[in-house]
Parts: C-alpha cells; sequence; structure tokens
C-alpha cells in the first residue's frame, strides 16, 4: 500500500453584513460559544473553514439561518491541490 499526502488550497469568498454583528451579538457568542472570538474576522474566517471542509449547513448554532439571519454568503471560488514532495510514507 502507498500513501501520499495532498496539500489542498480553497479559497472562499466571504460577503457579510458588518452590521449583523452587533456588541450584543458578540458579547453573547462570547459568552455561550468562543469567549476568543473578539472580531468579526475571526467569525469569517471560522465560517469559512467550516464551509471548506463541508461542515457548514444554511443554518448553523448560534448563528440561525446565514443568509436570512445574518446576511452572510460564502462561496468556493478556487480548489488547488499538489502533491506534497515526501510522495511516500512507511
Amino acid at each position: 500500500m502507498e500513501t501520499k499526502k495532498v496539500v489542498v488550497t480553497q479559497v472562499i469568498e466571504v460577503k457579510y453584513d458588518p452590521s449583523k454583528f452587533t456588541e450584543e451579538f458578540m458579547s453573547d457568542f462570547r459568552q455561550y460559544m468562543f469567549s476568543h472570538f473578539n472580531s468579526v474576522d475571526d467569525h469569517i474566517k471560522y465560517l469559512a473553514t467550516l464551509h471548506a471542509r463541508g461542515f457548514l449547513e444554511n443554518e448553523w448554532e448560534f448563528y440561525g439561518d446565514l443568509e436570512e439571519n445574518m446576511k452572510i454568503q460564502l462561496n468556493i471560488e478556487n480548489i488547488e491541490a499538489e502533491l506534497e514532495n515526501d510522495d511516500s510514507i512507511d
């Protein structure tokens, strides 16, 4: 059996309405979900990562319906894959 490592890179375009990330929303999110989320960028990166991994559904915990409630749209712009230099693992 052979094993190879593949590096996969995705570019996710995220469209969002910054006004949806009110101080009340941010505070509640930190209290109930992740205390280290201090910026809108933290949310954008989190949601893009979930989308890239295929875990994100249209409705997500605490955000509710992403498009309806949060006005968030995520689209895969580009996917690239290449083999790592170390092409075999023992």
